[in-house]
């Protein structure tokens, strides 16, 4: 009977969090996790994978023991109740557990691809976000006629919380990048706005420092518009008229 190891969790835990840490790949940090739980499995003919959930489609995301044959074939598959045990899990938001696949319904348009690779069952959970969205399935296949024992599922439920950090951090650096290229392209479209007033526009910082100028052309400034960049206005101005501002 399997039994939790949980001075070993404790160590995959270590090493994945440190893989995250060092801002390595989502995929290696995936496929880490997939060796993590197949080595903490009691049971030979163990294999893990990922798949990420993106408009309501699953893409393949790690598991390095899954044939390239095999993580084509499940890549871009359109999430539904009848889409194997990943398809049926992200559709449901909860965990599907198919003991034989050759007899499974789910299974259907997948068994022959499934019989290549000697997977005979599949055990397959929403991995969900901190706002209870599912943006993954954490599926294990077994070798042999068979649903999970408790201390498994307890063991994939560890692993699965890693998956969901991993994958929310790279979801929060995509928006991140997406809002940085937003911010780029409206700047642009200031300076560019700025370029051809012909006042001169100057934001300033709360505590009273110029922050940046727009508009206007040097020939308007006592001196170079660059030059005030960082600079207090009392510093700048009269204090009568610092004052006012």
């Amino acid at each position: 009977m399997q039994t939790i190891d949980f001075k070993q969790l404790l160590f995959s835990q270590k090493k994945i969090v440190k893989l995250l840490a060092i801002n390595q790949s989502l995929s290696s940090c995936l496929d880490a996790i997939c060796l993590e739980l197949e080595s903490l499995l009691d049971t030979s003919g163990i294999t893990a994978s990922i798949l990420l959930v993106k408009n309501n489609h699953l893409y393949f995301g790690g598991g390095p023991n899954v044939s390239r044959e095999y993580s084509n074939a499940i890549d871009d598959l359109k999430i539904g109740p009848d889409v194997g045990s990943c398809g049926t899990a992200a559709f449901n938001a909860s965990p599907f557990y198919v003991d034989d696949i050759s007899k499974s319904p789910e299974w259907a348009n997948f068994k022959e691809i499934a019989k290549k690779q000697n997977f005979v069952a599949c055990w397959s959970t929403p991995v969900m976000s901190s706002s209870q969205h599912v943006i993954g399935t954490f599926g294990v296949y077994s070798n042999k006629v068979c649903l999970p024992t408790q201390a498994q599922i307890d063991i994939i439920s560890f692993f699965i919380s890693l998956t969901s950090l991993a994958i929310e951090k790279e979801l929060a650096k995509n928006r991140e990048n997406i809002l940085n290229k937003q911010l780029n392209h409206t700047l642009n479209r200031m300076q560019a706005f700025g370029r051809v007033l012909p006042d001169v526009g100057f934001i300033i910082s709360e505590d009273g420092y110029y922050v940046d100028v727009y508009g206007g052309q040097d020939l308007l400034m006592f001196q170079p518009a660059g030059d005030l960049i960082g600079k207090k206005i009392r510093d700048v101005l009269p204090k009568d008229v610092s004052d006012q501002v």
